[in-house]
């Protein structure tokens, strides 16, 4: 949570959405109410503002990009430089669950293509974009994109 180059790509919204949804099946829990976490919505701006105060950190124009991409192609390349850390499904193993609803119903086109661009420095994640053509970057993007499926808030659908 406290890399540098993470909190500058996470909105406050992300934040805000990965503490009370958590990440199901993953040992994130849910710490909204509406998941009967003991956090009320006030408590969670609390735990974000302190998360900001980890740092300076302006936000990159990244969120409002538009990516295109082929998920076809991108699976071999997912298969080739992903899996290992992320699960053959994007499940997690030793790095996140990329394929998590909750973490892609909340992250950006634009935060998935700057994570795999610029990496997590400190972190086993690398930077891929000095390796990987931007089209690549594009087709793992939409490859992540594909294994999205419909989040629950409550009883409701997202």
């Amino acid at each position: 949570l406290s890399n540098e180059v993470f909190l500058a790509a996470a909105t406050d919204e992300f934040l805000r959405g990965s503490i009370s949804h958590g990440r199901p099946g993953t040992p994130m829990s849910a710490w909204g109410m509406d998941y009967a976490g003991p956090l009320s919505p006030q408590d969670i701006d609390d735990v974000v503002a302190f998360l900001r105060t980890w740092g300076e950190h302006t936000l990159p124009q990244i969120h409002n990009k538009v990516i295109s991409g082929d998920p076809a192609a991108g699976l071999p390349l997912y298969q080739q430089h992903c899996a290992s850390c992320h699960g053959e499904s994007g499940q997690g193993d030793s790095a996140i669950s990329v394929a998590n609803p909750w973490f892609l119903e909340l992250a950006s086109d634009g935060f998935l293509l700057h994570a795999i661009e610029v990496g997590r420095p400190g972190t086993e994640m690398a930077a891929w974009d000095p390796v990987l053509p931007p089209l690549d970057r594009h087709n793992l993007v939409a490859l992540l994109r594909s294994w999205a499926s419909t989040v629950e808030i409550g009883s409701a659908h997202v």
